[in-house]
């Protein structure tokens, strides 16, 4: 009897393992409460008063830079599909450009020589310390990637007990790879220049972390994004979640959208451990399932959707304590013109990075300078904005929604 697989919320992860389990043969039930699928990575659309309709400002909300595509490549692959039939990709040169108040700026290029022969501008002392910080993240990457992202915990479980030195090179890697050091001491200790250090310290401030407190190990992030390149889907981003849905539905997985799970049903008999058996909708509708995979937020997930009773080990004083990442402030700006001077990704600097970091991770404030970020994808990919115009996605760093701000 064909065993089914349901799946709560229809992100990329969501979308990733209904198409991994519809390939083992499962009935795989894909739940989004959202009109369409796609998670963070999402679109707006927003037409020009005086334009065709038939080209609106179209705003990626999500992620505006694709790392890794390999991984995808592996996906549709599982999906049996080729991902060139589905998904275009570009690789952007430069990567970032950075801009301070003085009028420095920086680009990160995508080439190494061109990379390096930047840094040489901005921080001639530092080019040497910078090639040792990326080597360091890339014994990073060589030490954790197949352990860490390619492989299931289960999976380095079970390797652990067949083999004790696998078990031991798997205790060890934390130490290895720097896992107790801080992200920011790392690159204080190789580079000198505050300047290329604020570059730096972006990949931490951006991934919602300080760079105080993110451990040593992000050094990877880095490492990936120049070594394997920084890339754009011509069309939008919003494309992969079009594509994935594609090929998740060629697999046959059923996608309800506008579908809200508002509990996860447990299955509690006397003498047996615990059971996840399916999940009540908002519409009252209860879906029983052999397999229940939720990809919606994790803290979310405990506090709303699973009765107390069956989340000892995530109590309420426990879920409180968990830090939220930081935040940001967005405007979607659709505009009349073209600024040539801008690359696809921008970032105007503040004129103290530090008092940024602290107004959003000690003090919970508004900094008063922030970093700005500011993405023009009309740069790669014209068809986002109407003729003449640019769509800027512009994203100033805040702290966490905790009640405190009026915004």
């Amino acid at each position: 009897m064909q065993k089914t697989a349901l799946i709560i919320g229809a992100g990329v992860g969501g979308l990733s393992a209904a198409i991994h389990l519809a390939r083992r043969q499962l009935r795989v039930i894909l739940l989004e409460k959202n009109p369409r699928v796609g998670g963070k990575l999402n679109l707006r659309s927003i037409p020009h008063p005086n334009r065709p309709a038939d080209r609106p400002f179209k705003f990626d909300t999500g992620p505006s830079l694709l790392t890794l595509p390999l991984i995808f490549h592996d996906l549709f692959a599982a999906a049996g599909v080729d991902v060139r039939d589905y998904l275009p990709i570009q690789k952007l040169d430069p990567i970032a450009r950075y801009r301070w108040a003085d009028g420095t700026t920086f680009d990160l290029r995508a080439d190494e020589q061109d990379r390096l022969q930047e840094i040489r501008k901005l921080a001639p002392d530092d080019v040497a310390g910078f090639e040792r910080l990326l080597h360091r993240g890339e014994r990073i990457w060589n030490l954790s990637a197949d352990s860490f992202l390619f492989r299931a915990p289960e999976q380095m479980l079970r390797d652990s007990r067949l083999s004790p030195l696998a078990g031991l090179k798997m205790l060890t890697v934390p130490f290895r790879i720097g896992m107790f050091g801080t992200f920011g001491k790392l690159i204080d200790s190789h580079i000198k220049s505050p300047r290329l250090r604020e570059v730096l310290y972006q990949y931490a401030t951006y991934t919602g972390a300080s760079p105080a407190k993110a451990p040593a190990t992000f050094a990877v992030i880095p490492y990936v994004e120049m070594s394997l390149g920084g890339w754009y889907i011509p069309g939008g981003m919003y494309r992969l979640a079009e594509a994935l849905e594609a090929a998740a539905r060629k697999l046959g997985v059923e996608i309800r959208t506008d579908t809200e799970v508002t509990k996860i049903l447990v299955e509690d008999a006397p003498h047996q451990r615990a059971r996840a058996k399916g999940v009540l909708t908002r519409a009252g509708e209860t879906i029983d399932a052999d397999l229940l995979i939720a990809n919606s937020d994790v803290v979310y997930t405990y506090r709303e959707l699973i009765e107390p009773r069956f989340r000892k080990r995530y109590d309420q004083a426990r879920l409180d304590a968990i830090e939220p990442g930081a935040s940001g402030m967005i405007l979607l700006l659709g505009v009349d013109g073209a600024y040539p001077q801008l690359a696809h990704h921008n970032k105007f600097m503040p004129e103290d990075y530090t008092s940024e970091v602290k107004a959003i991770f000690n003090t919970r404030t508004v900094p008063a300078d922030p970093c700005i970020y500011v993405c023009a994808a009309t740069r790669s990919d014209p068809t986002q904005a109407p003729p003449g115009c640019e769509n800027l996605f512009v994203l100033a760093s805040a702290p966490a929604l905790d009640g405190r701000i009026d915004w």
